[in-house]
């Protein structure tokens, strides 16, 4: 199970909210990582984006959603 010391939700400039869960993952690791933690959640990837620097990956969980990145 995937557990988090010091997880905060918190809201972007333009509204989506986000959790950011740790900061030691990596933009090569996210994809593997965020895989696994929504099969664990029993969540649903809405969508992926990616860019050079960051991956936003929006997810369905109990109804609302997420934007977990990194």
């Amino acid at each position: 199970m995937i557990t988090f010391a010091n997880p905060q939700k918190k809201k972007m400039d333009i509204g989506w909210e986000y959790i950011e869960l740790t900061e030691s993952g990596n933009w090569e690791t996210f994809p593997e990582f965020a895989e696994a933690y929504v099969v664990q959640l029993e969540a649903k990837i809405v969508k992926r984006n990616s860019a050079v620097d960051i991956h936003i990956w929006e997810i369905e969980y109990e109804g609302g959603g997420f934007k977990p990145c990194v």
